[in-house]
């Protein structure tokens, strides 16, 4: 739904991936508690890289903010959640050596 939602609304996105962002980065320090919360807006920001390439630019810049959230935070979990969400997004034609860093 959220795709289908993303791409036949794409002036709604912004809005969308701020909302999403501001709730994941106000339940990363509430760790354990806000663990599924977490885990299911960082799995929604996976699936609109996946699939809105042509809309990237409305919602890169709070996906990268959640993502500095993740790997700033203390909880070994959260760092390798953002690790593990950078990871296959990372281009081919971006050298091994950094995808690997990522």
């Amino acid at each position: 739904p959220m795709m289908l939602y993303a791409s036949r609304q794409p002036k709604k996105v912004r809005p969308m991936a701020k909302y999403l962002a501001a709730k994941i980065i106000h339940e990363i320090p509430r760790y354990p508690n806000g663990t599924q919360t977490v885990d299911i807006g960082v799995q929604a920001f996976d699936k609109l890289l996946q699939g809105c390439h042509s809309i990237l630019s409305s919602f890169v810049e709070s996906y990268l903010n959640v993502l500095e959230r993740l790997l700033e935070s203390r909880v070994e979990y959260y760092q390798v959640l953002g690790t593990g969400s950078v990871r296959p997004h990372a281009a081919p034609s971006c050298p091994t050596v950094l995808r690997c860093s990522l």
